[in-house]
């Protein structure tokens, strides 16, 4: 069944980049990736079809079919800046979650400080890298030449081998919901996203050391926006990005799910007067078992146009950071 929700949206280029700070690109999760997802009245997997995946990446994309009892997939995309397919299966009742990530790659360069292991297809790689995945562990193997799959997650190795061993045999189980997410995002130039906007870009004085700033553009589901990526050649971590795009700010208000049915939207007025919105984003990290939820802050510098900004900072870096847009 396909459906779509009514969603808080954090654009496709951003939720990837983000992944990748989540941790599943040292490899992720703009996801899984991690993979963050959010929806506004109710909880459902989104992904992509194994098909579409396997079309993105440019190699057959191969699923378990055996799963311990309880999980299912929750998402499935790929990363294009990253060139990287990120799983991640869930289990009703709660628990550890597993995340699968697949790229080309070579397996000698992948297995650093892990131990050969054998399973039903070979030769793989078992672990742990507490300094990436905290005490998760970690399976890798080729699956074919040149393609390389990892499970990490906090399953016993003996299950995560189980699951390795039916990767591309027989039927992966249909996942409880699951509809597609389809967006188109493209590099573009800052003169190009103010002529989007239609209004010129106002960028925040605060900025990583040495910043890198790059421009995209995202389309997805009837939703369009500008991402402004503040990168940092020497702090990785203090990286950030800001979305932008047109709308409605109240609209945009109402629009932000609830968190175990409650509001976390609250008022913030910055030095200037204007009106900003703070909120939670449900999301996870397959590095910090303890990450619950992200912080977003929104704001209307100019009429009909919202600026969000979001991640693992305080709302209070955030607030500093729009207050120095200009």
């Amino acid at each position: 069944m396909n459906r779509k929700l009514k969603r808080f949206s954090l654009p496709a280029t951003a939720a990837a980049v983000l992944a990748v700070s989540l941790g599943f690109g040292v490899v992720p999760l703009k996801a899984q990736t991690a993979a963050v997802a959010a929806e506004a009245e109710q909880e459902a997997p989104r992904q992509l079809s194994q098909e579409s995946a396997s079309e993105q990446a440019g190699y057959p994309v191969k699923l378990p079919s055996y799963l311990p009892k309880g999980y299912y997939l929750s998402d499935l995309v790929y990363v294009k800046d990253l060139g990287q397919v990120l799983g991640t299966y869930l289990r009703n009742a709660g628990g550890n979650a597993a995340y699968l990530r697949i790229k080309k790659a070579e397996i000698a360069k992948e297995v650093t400080g892990l131990t050969e292991v054998t399973f039903t297809k070979g030769k793989a790689y078992a672990g742990t890298r507490p300094d990436e995945y905290a005490d998760m562990n970690l399976l890798l193997w080729e699956e074919e030449k040149g393609i390389v799959y990892q499970f990490t997650s906090g399953l016993a190795v003996d299950e995560l081998k189980k699951m390795a061993d039916s990767v591309g045999v027989g039927t992966p189980p249909t996942p409880p919901v699951q509809y597609e997410i389809v967006s188109d995002t493209q590099e573009i130039t800052a003169e190009k996203a103010a002529e989007w906007l239609g209004s010129p870009l106002l960028l925040p004085t605060k900025q990583p050391e040495k910043s890198i700033i790059s421009y995209s553009y995202t389309k997805s589901d009837n939703e369009e926006s500008v991402t402004v990526n503040f990168n940092s050649s020497t702090k990785p971590d203090d990286r950030f990005f800001i979305d932008m795009m047109k709308g409605d700010i109240q609209k945009e208000v109402g629009n932000v799910p609830y968190i175990d049915g409650k509001s976390t939207v609250k008022e913030i007025k910055l030095a200037n007067g204007t009106t900003a919105y703070a909120c939670q984003y449900k999301a996870w990290s397959p590095t910090d078992p303890n990450l619950t939820a992200l912080q977003v802050l929104f704001w209307e510098p100019s009429k009909g146009v919202i600026y969000k900004t979001f991640g693992f900072k305080s709302i209070e870096e955030y607030v500093k950071i729009a207050e120095s847009v200009k």
